[in-house]
């Protein structure tokens, strides 16, 4: 059964902007590995010149929530290292002290795999990412982006890697951050962006 969300659009930069669509009821699997049914809003993701992309932002029942870019029923035409890319390389939602998302940057390798990229500065994620769609991210919503013992008190061996921390109902704050960090690298290896 699906049901129409409000229109609700954000601009991230000068030529990416989402719109949030439908919720459904999906089946699938948590970041966990548990088989489980859950709420998935399709946020549209359009890129300037080119094709409009979904993002999935998914609730799982197991209370797990997680954003990956969709794979559309009729996948148009795209360069291989963004079609790669679609159902790969989800973020997950995290909630402690603080609702957050790990920030890792995905690239393409040589062989156009979505490759993932923990070990990172603040610093490399501005040089690779840009301040522009940082501080729109920003302004959708996302508190902070630095590191997890920055941000969560975080003491343990991923202390030094960053996440970005949401405000509560943010809704487009975790669908920015993953386009950014995780779809943007590619974006751009592929000159779309």
């Amino acid at each position: 059964m699906q049901k129409v969300a409000s229109p609700i659009s954000a601009q991230i930069g000068r030529f990416l902007t989402i719109f949030k669509g439908a919720t459904e009821s999906v089946q699938g699997e948590s970041c966990s590995g548990k088989r489980t049914s859950g709420r998935q809003t399709t946020w549209n993701l359009r890129v300037e010149g080119h094709h409009t992309l979904p993002v999935w932002l998914r609730e799982w029942n197991t209370g797990e929530s997680d954003v990956v870019l969709g794979r559309p029923s009729n996948v148009p035409p795209m360069p291989e290292a963004l079609s790669t890319l679609l159902n790969k390389r989800r973020a997950g939602i995290e909630q402690r002290q603080k609702t957050f998302m790990s920030v890792y940057l995905v690239q393409p390798s040589e062989q156009g795999w979505p490759k993932l990229q923990k070990k990172l500065t603040l610093d490399d994620f501005h040089l690779t990412v840009g301040s522009e769609l940082i501080e729109a991210a920003h302004s959708l919503g996302i508190m902070g982006i630095a590191s997890k013992e920055e941000l969560l008190g975080e003491t343990g061996r991923s202390r030094n890697e960053l996440c970005g921390t949401f405000g509560s109902g943010a809704e487009a704050a975790p669908v920015a951050l993953y386009v950014i960090s995780r779809v943007v690298p590619t974006l751009r290896a592929v000159n779309w962006l």
